[in-house]
C-alpha cells in the first residue's frame, strides 16, 4: 500500500501518541500544506515530538519518508531530524549574542564546512528577502523579521518537512498575510509544511485541515 502513494512524506496507521491522541490515520504527500487544529498545548507538543522524530509512537505505525520510525534507533532519529525536518516555533528561539547569519547557520556547523554553511545561509536569506540584514543583531529586527530568520534556519538544509507551531499567536495581525506568503514559498518549492494553528483562514492554499 505504502509504495503506491506517490512522493509520500508521512503515513500513520492507527497511531497512538498519548491518552488524548489515539487511532490517528494520516497520509501527507510531498508539497502538501496541512493544518492541524484543536489541540491542547500538551497534545500539540506530543504530536510534534512524534511527527518530528524526536521519539517513537507508543502504538500504531509511523512511516516517515518510507522509513518505519517504530523500528528506528534513536541515533537514526537524530540523523532524520538533522537532514530531513525543520522546526519553526511559535516564538522564535534566537541567540541574542549572534547576528542574523550566525543564527541561521548555527546548526549547520555540525553538518558541513563553515564555507558551505555560509553559502547556504546567504542563499536562504536572499530567497526570503533578508540578505541585506545578514549582519544585523537580533535586537535590530522586528517580530516578522525574527520569524523569517527562524524559518531560514529551519529550511537552510532544504528539508523534506517543515513543522510550524502557531506563529500567528506571536506575530502582529498586520503581519499574518506576510507569514502566510512565507509558508507558501516553501510549499511552492515542494517542501511539505504542517502548521499547528487554529488561524486556518490565513492559509488559503491549505490542502487539508485536520481537527482534533
Amino acid at each position: 500500500m505504502i509504495t503506491q502513494i506517490k512522493d509520500m512524506v508521512i503515513w500513520a496507521d492507527n497511531l497512538t501518541i498519548n491518552d488524548s491522541l489515539k487511532d490517528i490515520n494520516l497520509i501527507v504527500k510531498k508539497g502538501d500544506l496541512i493544518c492541524i487544529t484543536g489541540l491542547s498545548t500538551e497534545d500539540k507538543r506530543d504530536f510534534i515530538r512524534v511527527l518530528g522524530c524526536f521519539e517513537r509512537p507508543s502504538k500504531g505505525k509511523y512511516v516517515y519518508d518510507y522509513e518505519n520510525i517504530n523500528l528506528a534507533e534513536y541515533g537514526r532519529l537524530d540523523n532524520i531530524r538533522a537532514g530531513k525536518i525543520g522546526y519553526v516555533f511559535s516564538k522564535p528561539i534566537l541567540f541574542e549574542d549572534l547576528n542574523v547569519i550566525q543564527n541561521v547557520t548555527f546548526w549547520m556547523k555540525n553538518i558541513c564546512s563553515h564555507k558551505k554553511a555560509q553559502e547556504l545561509g546567504h542563499n536562504i536569506l536572499k530567497e526570503l528577502g533578508m540578505e541585506e540584514k545578514c549582519m544585523f543583531g537580533i535586537e535590530q529586527l522586528n517580530k516578522l523579521e525574527k520569524m523569517i530568520v527562524s524559518f531560514a534556519r529551519a529550511a537552510i538544509n532544504n528539508p523534506l518537512l517543515l513543522l510550524v507551531d502557531n506563529i500567528f499567536l506571536w506575530l502582529r495581525p498586520a503581519d499574518y498575510g506576510k507569514a502566510a506568503e512565507l509558508i507558501s514559498k516553501f510549499v511552492e518549492k515542494g517542501i511539505t509544511v504542517i502548521v499547528f494553528t487554529d488561524f486556518t483562514e490565513y492559509l488559503p492554499e491549505v490542502k487539508k485541515v485536520i481537527h482534533y
